[in-house]
């Protein structure tokens, strides 16, 4: 797990802990610090949602002037 320096988590690590990339001992320790870190945990949160709307976004065609 990285960090961006002793204080935060940056934003790779944010984004593998959401799409549960990290190991188990990773997350433990990723979730430890989100249990003291509420700024963290709802920044999380926010992610988690905004991932969790991925499925219904839709690629619209181009127009066909492009």
């Amino acid at each position: 797990m990285t960090q961006t320096n002793g204080h935060g988590a940056d934003e790779e690590t944010k984004v593998q802990y959401v799409l549960g990339e990290l190991s188990r001992a990773e997350a433990q320790a990723f979730e430890a610090r989100m249990a003291e870190d509420a700024a963290l945990a709802a920044e999380v949160r926010r992610m988690k949602n905004a991932f969790g709307l991925i499925p219904y976004a839709s690629a619209a065609e181009p127009p066909p002037e492009l």
